[in-house]
């Protein structure tokens, strides 16, 4: 007997490969997604533990501005860093300054920042201690 192409089994079987190949690739991709706008909260709590470590190095005030998708930094000397996001933007726009101290003049207690993400409606709670200054961050 001589076979030219495929039967119908070959073709299943060729499919269900694809599939599942396919499948691990979606899988791999969400989560490189996840990880990269976990990096990137990181990277905006280093910012700001930055901003509020400048303040109190240089003693001077330094005014922190988060705007949709952007970190402004900038101080009394008229130095400006704009940082920007790739994954992630901001719910609101706000701003707050550190104090020589490292306090802030702009709240008191604790301050907080949701960060919405791009793609997977992910949001996470940035925390700001005024008088102590710690900053950390959780996924809500």
């Amino acid at each position: 007997m001589n076979k030219k192409g495929f039967t119908y089994i070959d073709t299943v079987i060729s499919l269900c490969v694809a599939a599942i190949i396919i499948s691990m690739f979606i899988l791999a991709y969400r989560s490189f997604t996840n990880y990269s706008e976990r990096a990137e909260v990181k990277n905006v709590v280093q910012i700001i533990k930055k901003a509020r470590l400048s303040a109190i190095m240089q003693m001077i005030d330094v005014e922190v501005v988060l705007d949709s998708d952007e970190i402004v930094v900038s101080n009394i000397n008229d130095m400006k860093k704009v940082y920007k996001l790739e994954h992630l933007k901001f719910e609101s726009s706000e701003s707050f300054q550190f104090t020589s101290e490292g306090g802030t003049k702009s709240f008191k207690g604790s301050y907080n920042i949701i960060l919405l993400s791009n793609k997977s409606k992910k949001k996470y709670n940035v925390i700001i201690a005024a008088v102590g200054g710690q900053v950390r961050y959780e996924e809500v």
